[in-house]
């Protein structure tokens, strides 16, 4: 619609200058049954029309304009053909890549049938002043450098826009939609580095969905996807920060990078996401009475204390294997000792307090 606005715009631009320059004795109708179209298509398209039946309408009408103002205009002699290129290009914009080779062939057969018609002498010469066809021309290439901006501007939007999705699709777990381990790992060491800087917190979350394969054997593999989007879905509402990030970190495992954030606030953080499971109603069989449940481990630690994204990783994987020994469904975390660099686990159960 609004590529279709511009375009009535531009040729009725051309029409009064094609009246100022060349006068009422040859009065531009060709492009003035063209705009006519093309309003009528924009109304046609206001009133819930087919978007599809406009669009080829529209370049219809185009090219047929061109070539009936091509011979109006002197053929190849006239400033109309320096136009030609710019149709396929239409075309390209309307509709699609592939449809753009179709619009090159019929360009260049309309532009045949132009050579042909002047070799014969069937296309008109122009009444116009040496300095009136400057001007002219003036506008035709003024025009066609319009074009080929706004076509080159619309390429690189559509490229960046392309990228973009070509990124995130290649950062993002495919079953979740959360971040997948690539860019978790990414992001691990760009945190690691900032928390080392500022000295700050930086806590990590391990999640591990109890007896997964149990679940997947009774219920499904599709069954098992949708219990994995569950937990990400968990994780998203407990991670309320926009520097929180939350992943796949490989099979029924996930993860959650909580930057300046220390032990006591991940463990707050790590409760909500065990308890929301449960309230999920996510069941291991179809009796309705064994909920699906979660197993956190945390690791939290400040500045030049992270030796290494690995390092917090291992720390937070072993409070989540002490607590899958103590009964999963369950929250433990990984405490350390400054002094003597001693890790020892404190594993909340349920109904216990950190």
């Amino acid at each position: 619609m609004a590529l279709l606005r511009i375009l009535l715009i531009v040729l009725a631009v051309g029409i009064v200058v094609n009246i100022y320059l060349m006068g009422t004795a040859r009065f531009p109708w060709p492009a003035l049954v063209v705009w006519t179209i093309l309003a009528a298509i924009v109304v046609y398209l206001r009133r819930g029309g087919s978007v599809k039946i406009a669009v080829w309408v529209a370049i219809a009408s185009f090219f047929s304009g061109f070539m009936v103002s091509a011979i109006y205009t002197g053929g190849f002699e006239g400033p109309i053909v320096a136009l030609a290129p710019f149709l396929p290009v239409l075309v390209i914009l309307l509709v699609n890549a592939n449809a753009g080779w179709i619009g090159t062939a019929a360009t260049l057969s309309l532009l045949s049938v132009v050579a042909l018609l002047q070799s014969f002498g069937f296309t008109q010469p122009l009444p116009i002043s040496a300095a009136g066809l400057v001007v002219l021309q003036y506008f035709v290439i003024a025009f066609a450098s319009i074009v080929v901006a706004w076509v080159v501007a619309d390429f690189a939007q559509k490229s960046n826009t392309f990228a973009a999705t070509i990124l995130e699709h290649s950062q993002t777990d495919f079953v979740t939609g959360v971040a997948n381990r690539r860019r978790i790992n990414d992001t691990l060491k760009q945190e690691t580095d900032r928390a080392g800087r500022a000295d700050n917190h930086l806590s990590v979350i391990l999640i591990d969905i109890d007896f997964f394969k149990r679940f997947n054997d009774t219920n499904g593999h599709q069954a098992g996807d949708q219990c994995l989007a569950t937990v990400a879905e968990v994780l998203k509402v407990a991670a309320k920060r926009s520097i929180d990030v939350i992943g796949r970190y490989g099979g029924d495992e996930f993860i959650m990078l909580l930057p300046s954030t220390d032990a006591s606030a991940a463990a707050v953080i790590a409760e909500q996401v065990r308890s929301e499971m449960l309230s999920r109603s996510l069941y291991y069989d179809n009796e309705g009475q064994d909920k699906v449940s979660l197993t956190l481990g945390i690791a939290s630690l400040r500045g030049r204390a992270i030796k290494s994204p690995e390092h917090l990783v291992k720390l937070a994987d072993d409070a989540l294997l002490h607590g899958k020994a103590h009964g999963r469904n369950t929250v433990s975390n990984a405490i350390i000792n400054t002094r003597s660099g001693l890790v020892t686990f404190k594993c909340r159960q349920p109904s216990a307090a950190f």
